[in-house]
């Protein structure tokens, strides 16, 4: 009995030491590369890109959409579970988008996402990108 709890544990541990190496980052390079470029979005470029995306969804197709789940990730705001869920920021900045923030604010987070979007080449999303970037010049 004694030898088989000692198999037992011994044979958890393995488990829990595999699962643990394959967490931290026995990632191949272009795994780690893409991992690095989904990581270097903010959270304002995120909610841009959910806003972007509710906007279009019919026009997506499963690849883009796929990408755009690896990149926006979730978020966390219990305010959204709440009666009163429009005070909430981040329903305020997903329902505004860009309109969001100022002039200057608006054009520079614009600029950034088309860079780090551009990689990804998520075609509907880049094309919105570029006309907001147009309508925020112009202002």
């Amino acid at each position: 009995m004694q030898n088989a709890k000692e198999n037992f544990i011994a044979n958890s541990r393995k488990t829990v030491a595999s699962t643990n190496e394959d967490e931290i980052g026995l990632l191949l390079p272009k795994d780690k590369l893409w991992k690095s470029q989904i990581d270097n979005f903010t959270t304002d470029e995120k909610i841009i890109l959910m806003h972007l995306f509710y906007q279009n969804r019919a026009q997506i197709k499963q690849p883009e959409f796929l990408k755009f789940i690896m990149i926006t990730g979730g978020f966390f705001d219990s305010q959204i579970f709440n009666k009163d869920y429009k005070n909430s920021k981040l329903y305020r900045n997903l329902s505004e988008g860009p309109k969001y923030f100022k002039s200057k604010a608006k054009r520079d987070i614009l600029t950034s996402l088309k860079h780090k979007i551009a990689p990804f080449k998520m075609i509907v999303i880049q094309h919105k990108l570029d006309l907001e970037l147009i309508s925020a010049n112009l202002q």
